[in-house]
């Protein structure tokens, strides 16, 4: 069953907010040290990127390079979370 695509947009806004909020005052060695942070931001862009990496994945499978690979999940994560801690 499709989801409703407003619905979708709202929890990946909910989300980032919810990250946002996390990494507000803290460094990358913070996030670093601090299991709980790391591995809330992680599961945070885990969750709401899921669904639409799916559903991209599914509509085009020729444009798929990052593969259904844990790791590389992880690893974006990760990238991701230095970013917003560094002000990129």
């Amino acid at each position: 069953m499709a989801r409703n695509v407003r619905l979708v947009l709202q929890e990946i806004l909910t989300a980032i907010e919810g990250i946002e909020a996390a990494v507000k005052d803290k460094t990358f060695a913070d996030f670093q040290n601090e299991w709980l942070l790391r591995h809330g931001i992680q599961r945070g862009i885990h969750i709401r990127g899921e669904p639409s990496c799916s559903s991209y994945a599914a509509r085009h499978p020729s444009r798929n390079t990052l593969g259904p690979g844990k790791g590389d999940r992880q690893r974006i994560a990760g990238r991701l979370t230095e970013a917003a801690l560094s002000g990129s």
